[in-house]
């Protein structure tokens, strides 16, 4: 029998001067999977401009929006 992991998607946006916290919600996003994620049959993954956009032509945030899905 197949245990189906439920995958949620966390959109984390943040001014450019959150560093700090931008890398305790990674922590805990990963405590939390690591912790509960078996357990409750889910597992949370961090969207990111940084990791999830690509470079392109015209309106930054309108970009990221797009390639998104936001």
């Amino acid at each position: 029998m197949d245990i189906q992991i439920e995958v949620k998607k966390v959109f984390l946006a943040s001014p450019s001067d959150t560093i700090n916290e931008r890398k305790s919600a990674n922590q805990i996003i990963e405590e939390i999977n690591n912790l509960l994620g078996d357990t409750l049959r889910i597992k949370f993954e961090i969207i990111k401009w940084e990791t999830h956009s690509t470079p392109a032509i015209g309106r930054p945030q309108g970009i990221i929006n797009k390639q998104l899905g936001i």
